[in-house]
């Protein structure tokens, strides 16, 4: 992470978000949720799997992982199967007007 970027999230008004130096934790989480959500968004299918220390070794071997690099996680990206989904599709709702949302001084 940039260390402007890493600074500026914790700054002496984020109690809480300070991490320890050297952490670099931080970053694959929130990208890894904005690659899900950009998968999601073009119409393909993901999912996040946490990397096992069984397995570390296969995976490293498989995908080509250097030694001094230990995955938390990976991506799998994908066509979804249509035909294997139990629920389908949702489909778009509206969206509540503000009215609906926001309640000044009451109910």
């Amino acid at each position: 992470m940039p260390t402007a970027r890493a600074d500026r999230i914790a700054s002496e008004n984020r109690p809480g978000c300070q991490a320890p130096a050297g952490d670099r934790t931080a970053w694959p989480r929130g990208g890894a949720l904005l690659i899900l959500l950009s998968v999601v968004d073009e119409g393909l299918g993901a999912v996040f799997f946490g990397i096992q220390p069984g397995i570390m070794d296969a995976f490293r071997g498989r995908f080509g992982v250097p030694a001094e690099w230990t995955p938390i996680g990976a991506i799998a990206i994908g066509y979804p199967d249509p035909a294997s989904d139990p629920v389908g599709t949702p489909s778009p709702s509206l969206r509540k007007s503000l009215d609906d949302l926001v309640h000044e001084g009451r109910w």
